[in-house]
């Protein structure tokens, strides 16, 4: 009997995938969207949903230097949570409107 191969090689390739914030060019954040970091986010969202908890995402998945820069915007709290939403959809390879649609049903 001859062996039996499922070739995945084609579906791992790591695109990169951004977050824009605004316009120009000056708030595109690399996001990490490694296995490691989203087993990161999950198990500190999973202990916490507050506030806190979703900024320590932001500097987990973007990186410090952009979190901070995210934070000096003083943004409100809607726009706050849509640039988590808008994270964790570049995360999850999914729209925006899929991604807020998940995040408003579980609150």
């Amino acid at each position: 009997m001859k062996p039996f191969t499922v070739n995945i090689s084609q579906h791992l390739e790591d695109v990169p995938k951004f977050l824009k914030v605004g316009t120009g060019d000056e708030n595109v954040f690399k996001v990490d969207d490694s296995k490691n970091t989203v087993l990161r986010i999950q198990e500190l969202v999973n202990k916490d949903d507050s506030l806190d908890s979703m900024a320590k995402a932001l500097e987990i998945a973007l990186g410090k230097e952009a979190a901070d820069k995210i934070e000096k915007m003083n943004l409100s709290m809607t726009a706050y949570q849509n640039i988590f939403i808008g994270m964790m959809a570049a995360i999850s390879s999914k729209s925006f409107e899929e991604m807020e649609k998940q995040f408003r049903n579980t609150q």
